[in-house]
Order: C-alpha cells, then structure tokens, then sequence
C-alpha cells in the first residue's frame, strides 16, 4: 500500500529538507512556546513540571547495573531492571519538558548526566528481548538488539536534541553529535543494514512499534536526504506487510487491549510521514486503514469493558490522544467519543489538572461542568472535591432517556446554568418546538426558583426564533413568569 504508492523517487521529492522540517518548536523560539504560556492552565502546568524537576535535581539518577541486567537469565525477573529502566526516561523526559518550558537553563545540567548515561548503558534493548549467547546472562556485545525500547529510547533523546540542541551546545557543541551518533549507531544503522530483525517481517504490533520510533529518530537526526529516503521505503515494506496480515474488516487478533500499540502504533508512524511531506503521504481514507482504527470501538462493550480474546484483557483503558487523532483522521465520531469514554480512569489524572484550573480563575464557581454523552456519576468524585458548579443541559438528559428529574433534583442547587432545546435521535440541537410540550412545561415548573442562566441552545434565527415563542406559551400556560 504505501511502497506502492510512495516508492524513493516520490520520498525523495516530497520529504522535507532536514532543516525545514520543525514538527514543534525548539526551545530557542520563546516566542512561540510564551503565547502557548500566555494561557493560565498552560502556565500552571510548567509551573507543576517545574516542581516535579526541581525534586529530581536532588535524586540520583536511577541505577542500571550488570548485577540487575543478570536477573533476568538467572531468575526469569524483569520487573526489577525494567523499573529503573522506565524511571531513568521518564525523569529525563521531565527534565527536558521543564527545561523547554522554563528556559531557566537550571535544568541543563541535569539533562546532560541523562543523555550522557542513558548513552553509556551497555544495551537499550532490555534484557527479555536482547540476543544472548548460549549461558551468557548479558547481551551480545558483538550484535545489538533492537528492541521496542532501544527504538522508543532513539525517539526520546532524538526529539530532546531537537529541542534543546542550541541549549546543549552552548554548554559542550560536542554533546547533541555524540547523542546522534549513538542513536544511528545502536538504531539507525542496523536498521538500514540488517534484514534480520523478526519484526521487519511485520507478523504483530513490534513492527508499527519500531518502525514509527525509528523512523522519528532518523527524521530528527539524518541530514541525508538519501539515506533517509532509503530508510523510510524500507520501514513503509515493513508497515505494508503489518497492513496485509490484517483483514479487510481492520480486526486486531492480538486483542484489543494490544490495539493502541498495534493500529495506534501504525497511526504514529502514518503521522511522521504525513509531517515529514506536508500531507503528501496520506491512507487515512483507506478502508482497511478506517477500519484498523475503528475496530476499538466495535470490540467496545460498555463503559470500559471490551470483548477479550487471545491474552487481551477485558477491561481496557485505550490510550486517548492515539484514539482521539485517529478518529480525527478517518472522520469517525465513535472514536474520538471513545477517547473520552476512555477517561473511565480519569479521576486520578484529571483531579491534579483541575485544582491547577481552580487556582487560575478568579471564582471556581464560575466554572461549569456539563452534562454531555457520558454518565454524569463519573463526574462525581470530582465535584465532591472541587467548588465547580453545574452546566445542567436538558436536551442531553432529553434525547438519552435519562432519568432527569433525578438528575435535576440531586444537581439543582449547584447549577448555574441551564440548556434547553429540541432534540432528535441525532446530536443536533433543534428548535425548542422539537421537544413535546409538557415535557417543556414540566421542567420549566420543576425548576421552581431557579435564579440562575437558562439559555436555549439553538444555532440559527429560525430557530431561537420559534424557541422563544415555545418558551412563551409554556411559561404562559404555567403562569410561572410574567
């Protein structure tokens, strides 16, 4: 599909020279990171990065020794090595968002010590995938592996050079070309040399894996229009081959707890290329492709539980910006609805987001929480613990056969402000002569001594228009307002 398509003399004329090519800002440009700071909620979230950072500059780096590396052949653990393996790129990572964000240069020490130790270790591959020789408990030292991981970890200290390169050479002009230069050789170059990685075969969800990774890294570190052409064909073979091993109806058969590292994944890699040539490169319209991406929400079932099959579980959280992005990209509501829907876990992430939101405003109160598609009890640990008020919206309740005067009753007095208009089988909103009569009057009387905004939410004059005159005669026939 795409080496059909996009074969080297296409990648060649549409793949943006190395320097053109600024999928986001690098620090140096204060301009375009301080209007994203401008914004209160932004602020605030440097503000938290940067406290988050300021505790690692006073924690050692974590460790990563042979010792740890040996458990695995000896005692059949991972968790132990993989902990700290884990540890080591997300301290970095918030080191360099913090950084970015700041432009304090506080933080520039710190990521040195990273990027130099995270380049010394002896493999980026962890030990349940590296290749060992017979009885040796550490990788080969004579072939690298090239793992998920040692790709994801080229990705990371790729877009961290990238973004900080100027910064970095300020203080040693060696550093971001010994950082590159260990990325090609660990990643790069076995990539572009050797066939004989299982995943290049593309038989599961390692290949979109590695290839989008790899294919990130050699976009932010090649300055050879060439070799990357070259690389790029190679891992759209390996993408094509992931695609032809799915059916035409786009089912994951690794389950769809695998989904967003398996179609996800693939999209990851769809997305660089797409970046890379402007939206030259474009299947999204694809059926297969559509159909890889709607998958996760024809295996949904309801709130978080899926249909399980092969090692998947039944519970699943999809990972939400890859199902959001997806759904943007093939035009499917069902998707960018499950990415919220996929926020069944919410609570612990959101809670943080919102007292950073409620320290910003001036009154929290002025900030309302509306009922939408989902159900409202999932907002209800966060009311209990945050002065919000309530956006109560009729035609929601309305066109979902909700109990609403339940939801009136319980809500009512931290409500602010109200919705109403007609309503149909779809999410439009219509004018209020679409709503049967006495459902109209019977809310408008269970309301009582509401003092706050009720507002008809129609689109058009026509509309608000015909609104306005059903609203009349219901609040005549009840005698509730003058």
């Amino acid at each position: 599909m795409l080496t059909e398509r996009y074969d080297i003399d296409f990648l060649r004329l549409h793949m943006l020279p190395h320097g053109e090519w600024t999928p986001f800002p690098p620090a140096r440009d204060r301009e375009s990171w301080e209007r994203l700071l401008a914004e209160p909620l932004q602020a605030a979230r440097r503000d938290e990065l940067m406290r988050e950072a300021d505790q690692l500059l006073h924690q050692p780096c974590p460790q990563l020794p042979a010792t740890l590396y040996m458990e695995y052949a000896r005692t059949g653990n991972r968790s132990h090595y993989e902990g700290s393996y884990f540890r080591r790129r997300f301290h970095f990572s918030t080191l360099v968002l913090a950084e970015v964000l700041s432009h304090s240069g506080r933080y520039l020490d710190e990521i040195i010590n990273y990027l130099r130790t995270i380049c010394e270790e002896a493999s980026w591959c962890i030990p349940a995938h590296a290749e060992r020789l017979p009885n040796d408990v550490l990788p080969r030292p004579d072939r690298l592996s090239v793992d998920l991981f040692a790709c994801e970890t080229a990705a990371v200290l790729a877009e961290a050079c990238f973004l900080l390169r100027e910064e970095l050479s300020a203080i040693s002009p060696g550093l971001p070309h010994y950082v590159d230069a260990e990325i090609e050789r660990r990643v790069l170059v076995p990539v572009e040399t050797r066939n004989d990685f299982w995943w290049l075969n593309g038989g599961n969800n390692w290949t979109p894996w590695c290839c989008g990774n790899t294919l990130l890294a050699a976009c932010y570190t090649l300055d050879d229009p060439e070799r990357l052409a070259a690389l790029t064909y190679k891992l759209e073979g390996a993408v094509d081959r992931f695609i032809a091993g799915y059916g035409d109806d786009g089912g994951c058969d690794e389950g769809p707890g695998y989904w967003a590292v398996a179609a996800g994944a693939m999209l990851n890699f769809l997305e660089v290329l797409h970046s890379r040539t402007r939206g030259a490169i474009d299947i999204y319209r694809e059926p297969r492709i559509r159909n890889m991406g709607n998958y996760i929400v024809k295996a949904h079932l309801n709130g978080p539980w899926f249909l399980n099959f092969a090692d998947a579980s039944a519970r699943v959280v999809p990972m939400r910006a890859i199902s959001y992005r997806y759904g943007q990209r093939i035009g499917d509501a069902g998707m960018t609805n499950l990415a919220l829907l996929s926020m069944r876990e919410w609570q612990q992430d959101l809670i943080p987001l919102l007292r950073i939101i409620a320290g910003v405003v001036d009154d929290p109160r002025h900030v309302c929480v509306e009922n939408l598609g989902y159900p409202f009890e999932w907002c209800e640990p966060l009311l209990a613990s945050l002065p919000f008020s309530i956006c109560l919206d009729f035609g929601h309740l309305w066109q979902r056969n909700s109990d609403w005067k339940a939801h009136l009753q319980h809500w009512l007095p931290r409500t602010r402000i109200m919705h109403l208009y007609g309503f149909d089988t779809t999410s439009r909103h219509y004018s209020l002569e679409r709503a049967p009569m006495t459902l109209v009057r019977e809310a408008l009387h269970d309301i009582g001594n509401y003092t706050g905004v009720l507002t008809l939410e129609t689109f058009g004059y026509d509309d608000t228009a015909s609104s306005m005159k059903r609203l009349k005669e219901c609040l005549g026939k009840e005698g509730l307002r003058g």
